[in-house]
C-alpha cells in the first residue's frame, strides 16, 4: 500500500491545515489510546519484528470499525535516513519477509493473494537495482539476506490466512473499493 504525500510541494508552516485528516492510509507512526489496544489486540510483533506492524495494526483496527485520522497539528519524528532498510540487512530481511505475509493476511480475495504474491517476487529485482546503483553499504550481506527474506517469505506466505474480516466485509476483486 502507498500513501501520498500531502501538501508535498507547498511549505507546510504557510498552509492553513484543518484540525485533522480521515485517513485511509495505512500509519507507520502513531499514537493511540490503550482502549484501542484492548479492542483491537497488541501490534503483531510474534509475526512481524520488525516492518510492516504498525501497518497491521492500522488494518485489524479498521477491520474492526475504527476509523484513522491525521491530527495535522501533532509532530512525530521517525528517526531514520532515506533507504536504511536497503542498507542495514535484518531490515532489508524483515522488509522482504513481512512482505509476503502482510500481503497475504491483507488480501480480500484469490486474485488479490495471487497479485500480492507475484508483487512480492517482483520487488527482489527492484531492490537488487537499488542495491547495486544507490544503496551499496554492506552489499553482499544485504543480498544474501534479500535472498534469506524471499525465500522465508514465500514459505510464510502458505502458514498465513487473510483476516476473516477481510473476506466478510468485502467482496471485490482487485485492490480498489
Amino acid at each position: 500500500t502507498q500513501g501520498k504525500l500531502l501538501y508535498s510541494e507547498k511549505d507546510v508552516r504557510k498552509v492553513k491545515l484543518p484540525n485533522y485528516i480521515k485517513s485511509e492510509t495505512l500509519l507507520t507512526s502513531y499514537i493511540a489510546h490503550k482502549n484501542l489496544f484492548k479492542k483491537v489486540g497488541r501490534t503483531s510483533s510474534h509475526i512481524f519484528k520488525i516492518q510492516f506492524e504498525e501497518q497491521d495494526f492500522c488494518i485489524r483496527a479498521k477491520n474492526k470499525g475504527f476509523k484513522i485520522y491525521i491530527i495535522t497539528h501533532s509532530i512525530m519524528w521517525h528517526d531514520h535516513t532515506e533507504g536504511i532498510f536497503l542498507n542495514n540487512p535484518e531490515r532489508l530481511y524483515y522488509t522482504t519477509r513481512n512482505r509476503f505475509i502482510a500481503y497475504k493476511l491483507w488480501s480480500h480475495n484469490y486474485f488479490e493473494m495471487l497479485s500480492a504474491l507475484i508483487f512480492s517476487f517482483a520487488m527482489v529485482p527492484i531492490y537488487i537495482f537499488l542495491k547495486i546503483f544507490k544503496y551499496k553499504k554492506n552489499f553482499w550481506k544485504c543480498i544474501f539476506t534479500l535472498i534469506k527474506g524471499t525465500l522465508d517469505g514465500f514459505i510464510k506466505w502458505f502458514k498465513y490466512k487473510p483476516y476473516e474480516n477481510n473476506i466478510q466485509k468485502y467482496a471485490y476483486i482487485g485492490f480498489l473499493p
